[in-house]
């Protein structure tokens, strides 16, 4: 087994894809492989090629549906902060062989994996051309209506950047999220008889829509998301309209770094009083659903 650089027969794609519709009606999800370190090859023959047979695995990391842009990013690393789920794949290469067709590169089993949403199963041909089909054979969560084909656009010369489009699920990452705020998930504890919940809104523009709400012996002089993964505190990302009880608005749209923090739990509401300027009660924000 060795790291192969099987981007370079991906070199034959010639036409790059048009730009995709912006994010809303079908899912679509931006996968990253790190072909040094994320690709293996199984060189059966041992020509020190990739040929007809050879086996390979690898796994990569996936992100939000227009992170990558067309033409592809320098390294993973640029976009590794957008990482919402983790991509793995095996298959055999079947190029050259005398059935395959001009344009057929390898039969392969694709999985993408979302610790929040579920999960895909796909298979089927690995093509030379810039867009070509995938069968899905299983899903799982709120992607479980996944049915029917996807389809796979590439995004880079090597291949190894692409876009996965899965018109049977409508976009999962436009959804509803929550939090229960109290002082017991505030950095220290806060002993206090307030409580709080929030209920927010993932919109097809990425802001969100939020209303919070506070009750019991609470006059709160401001409310944030912070940017932190429960027990740790961390900046605001932005400032809440309202207060002192109530506060309702939209955030300006997220970036994807800021999207897959959300949809990972790691943002929280933070409401500060003059009793405990640096938060009386928290909550960590929770992905709800559809």
């Amino acid at each position: 087994m060795k790291t192969f650089q099987w981007g370079l027969t991906l070199l034959l794609l010639t036409v790059l894809v048009s730009p995709l519709p912006a994010v809303g009606s079908p899912s679509m999800f931006d996968i990253c492989v790190d072909p040094t370190t994320g690709f293996i090859l199984d060189d059966v023959d041992g020509n020190q090629a990739l040929s007809a047979g050879d086996g390979f695995t690898g796994s990569g990391i996936i992100v939000p549906g227009g992170t990558i842009p067309q033409g592809g990013v320098a390294s993973c690393g640029a976009v590794a902060g957008a990482q919402i789920g983790t991509f793995f794949a095996q298959g055999r290469i079947v190029q050259g062989l005398p059935t395959a067709a001009a344009d057929d590169l390898g039969y392969v089993d694709w999985e993408f994996r979302f610790p929040t949403l579920g999960a895909i199963d796909t298979t089927g041909i690995v093509k030379t051309a810039a867009t070509y089909p995938q069968t899905i054979t299983g899903a799982t969560g709120l992607l479980g209506s996944a049915e029917g084909n996807a389809l796979t656009q590439v995004l880079d010369a090597s291949g190894f950047q692409f876009r996965l489009i899965v018109p049977s699920v409508t976009e999962p990452l436009e959804g509803d999220f929550a939090a229960i705020l109290t002082g017991a998930q505030e950095v220290p504890p806060v002993d206090t008889r307030a409580s709080g919940t929030a209920t927010l809104k993932l919109n097809a523009d990425r802001s969100l829509t939020y209303r919070v709400e506070t009750s019991g012996p609470i006059t709160a002089f401001a409310a944030h998301i912070h940017d932190g993964p429960a027990g740790t505190n961390g900046p605001i990302l932005y400032f809440l309209d309202g207060g002192p009880w109530v506060w309702e608005g939209t955030t300006p749209p997220l970036t994807p770094e800021q999207q897959a923090k959300l949809l990972n739990g790691e943002l929280y509401i933070n409401a500060h009083t003059i009793e405990n300027p640096t938060g009386e009660i928290r909550g960590q924000i929770g992905f709800v659903g559809k």
